[in-house]
């Protein structure tokens, strides 16, 4: 016996005067056929591919169709002690003038369909599927489960002495293929498809049944989310290239916007509500897989100092304490759906201190003379930073609504992210990070990571007076010590907000120098945060990106402009992008935006707070100029 590995190979075109017009498997040969195609064959008999002669044939993700036999089936068949395991394949358009169109078994012989879509094909008897007894009466069997199968049993043919096992799972319901005439068997979806043409995601006014219907204990594999968590049927199921899943809600959580290519790049928006165990329950659930690709990236990158990361972790300060208990939900979720990854919250914890790596980032904020009512502050942030990890290519706005009543938030992140580098709360504070004299960091025991008292900051909010927040938040983080230098920007609205500096080595408390708005630098209506100090008096010495004449023009500032003075010029800038229009408590808008290395920039994502805390939809709107950027990056297929 001999054994091939057949991938992503076509066959299409031949033809043999007896049987195999494509192929013919036979003397206990062993082949496995991956992604492959089996087209336009012809033959007396068996079109497409014949497996015979106590032969093993494997057949996963492939496509058989317009395959014709004169006589006896036009897609594939078994034989003389042939055996066939078919896994996901599609199996369509082929033809017979006999019987047995799609798939058929004789002498002695059996068939194994799992998760196929077996539609469309045409004879006279048994169009789809048909067992018939040898010359030598010898048994038959075809065993199948979880196929779409046109007609059902109806459609087969079952000839004297044969078996067919009509397992859990099988449909009858148009597959939806996405275009027949022209070879794209892909299946329509109203939340995306993979368009081969255009190598992009497109999204259809309806949904296949095949969708989220194979079976249930076959792994989803490599389907991008959201997939149900269940495998489709067909050729397509399993890969990168499945059809989207209507399925975006977990118990806590729905994904609200997304768009991704293939490898996982691109954008989500998700909204959290419960307690904070639930929360991080349905961020596990709903993005489990990014995050599992995103810790084992984590684990790859710090090497040999992974094990001792863990021990710092264990031995770090975590605040607020809910965050251990959207830490416990999460490990929970990502241990039902991929228990031999074996993530617990050490390795969670260490891929959340990724933000203490070195960047560097601009901000500026202004308000008074600088706005138009009735914006009454404009804030915008963007983070400057290398992708260590190629995870950080999948932005995700996160939306949070605890159930115990405390304050609402948003989190611009990255997968399994529960610590923060800049984010918004309803009060229209935006809060951040940016590197300052991080070359001394100190990871002893007992630490604060600057990515957990970012969050801390975020959600730290005793009192409902704004007026009171900044000088709140200061008092409380003065009780720890940080493990990295940087400035803690809070930028709270109406010039409430200030800068913290942060320092392990400073004598005295960690939590330093609160910078707040001064007369002198644009009449204390605005502020700027850098990479360098300074006292709040002058400009830093490393700004450049033309803060003081933009604001020298003291005229109304809009956000379009305010966003734009924060455009990343150099391939290391502008890594996230956050800008807030802010007009009052939980009325503001909010625009993102995120780096996709090599190849561009995501949509600019524009919502009003109202959308993102409002119903479970995505109500995100491209502009025209949005959605053609968008279509441009993603013609790529690999970015």
């Amino acid at each position: 016996s001999c054994k091939a590995y057949l991938l992503r190979c076509t066959i299409s075109g031949n033809s043999a005067p007896h049987a195999g017009g494509g192929i013919q498997v036979d003397r206990e040969a062993q082949p496995t056929f991956v992604d492959c195609l089996i087209s336009d064959n012809t033959s007396e008999h068996i079109g497409g591919i014949l497996c015979s002669f106590s032969s093993e044939t494997t057949l996963t993700n492939c496509v058989i169709t317009r395959n014709v036999a004169d006589l006896l089936c036009g897609g594939i068949a078994s034989d003389h002690d042939g055996k066939a395991i078919v896994t996901n394949c599609t199996i369509t358009n082929n033809e017979a003038g006999q019987h047995s169109g799609g798939v058929t078994s004789y002498d002695n012989s059996s068939i194994t369909l799992n998760n196929c879509i077996v539609f469309g094909n045409t004879a006279p008897s048994g169009p789809e599927i048909g067992l018939d007894y040898s010359y030598y009466h010898t048994p038959t069997s075809m065993n199948v489960s979880y196929c779409n199968i046109k007609g059902g049993l109806s459609g087969a043919h079952i000839g004297q002495g044969t078996t067919l096992n009509w397992e859990n799972g099988n449909i009858d319901a148009d597959p939806l293929f996405a275009d027949t005439e022209n070879g794209d068997y892909h299946l329509k979806s109203e939340a995306g498809r993979w368009d081969p043409n255009i190598q992009s995601w497109i999204v259809d006014e309806v949904t296949s049944p095949c969708i989220d219907a194979g079976d249930p204990t076959s792994p989803v594999g490599l389907e991008p989310l959201p997939n149900g968590d269940r495998i489709n049927m067909g050729a397509y199921g399993g890969t990168s290239q499945a059809s989207l899943s209507l399925s975006t809600a977990v118990d806590n959580g729905v994904i609200i916007g997304q768009q991704l290519n293939i490898t996982g790049r691109g954008y989500t928006v998700v909204r959290l509500y419960g307690s904070y165990y639930e929360m991080g329950y349905a961020h596990g659930a709903l993005l489990a897989d990014y995050i599992v690709m995103a810790v084992e990236e984590t684990k790859e990158l710090f090497g040999n100092l992974y094990t001792g990361m863990r021990v710092k972790m264990a031995d770090s300060v975590w605040k607020p304490a809910k965050i251990e208990q959207e830490l416990d939900g999460m490990v929970d979720a990502l241990s039902e759906r991929y228990p031999a990854a074996g993530i617990n919250k050490l390795d969670l914890k260490v891929y959340n201190s990724i933000g203490d790596l070195r960047y560097a980032c601009r901000s500026h904020t202004c308000w008074g003379r600088y706005v138009e009512a009735p914006v009454r502050t404009l804030s915008t942030r963007r983070l400057d930073f290398p992708t260590p990890i190629s995870s950080l290519n999948h932005h995700v706005l996160f939306i949070y609504i605890p159930s115990d009543g405390s304050a609402k938030w948003i989190n611009l992140g990255f997968p399994g992210l529960v610590t923060s580098v800049q984010g918004v709360n309803e009060y229209g504070t935006l809060v951040s990070l940016h590197n300052y004299e991080s070359w001394g960091a100190d990871i002893s025991s007992g630490r604060m990571s600057r990515m957990i008292a970012c969050r801390h900051a975020l959600t730290y909010l005793p009192s409902s007076d704004l007026s009171m927040q900044l000088h709140d938040v200061f008092e409380e983080l003065q009780k720890y010590e940080i493990m990295t230098g940087t400035f803690l920007n809070y930028y709270a609205p109406e010039g409430y907000g200030g800068v913290m500096t942060c320092n392990p080595n400073h004598e005295g408390s960690d939590f330093y120098n609160l910078r707040t708005p001064q007369e002198v630098w644009h009449h204390g209506e605005a502020m700027v945060t850098t990479n360098e100090w300074t006292n709040g008096t002058y400009t830093p010495s490393d700004e450049d990106f033309g803060v003081d004449l933009y604001y020298q023009d003291e005229s109304p500032k809009t956000l379009e402009s305010h966003w734009s003075l924060a455009d990343p010029v150099g391939p290391q800038e502008g890594l996230q992008r956050l800008s807030v229009s802010y007009r009052g408590k939980e009325d503001m808008t909010i625009w993102v935006d995120g780096r996709i290395d090599g190849i561009g920039r995501t949509p600019r994502l524009e919502y009003e707070w109202s959308e993102l805390f409002g119903p479970c939809e995505d109500n995100h709107q491209y502009t025209e100029n949005e959605a053609m950027r968008f279509e441009e990056l993603t013609e790529l297929l690999m970015f």
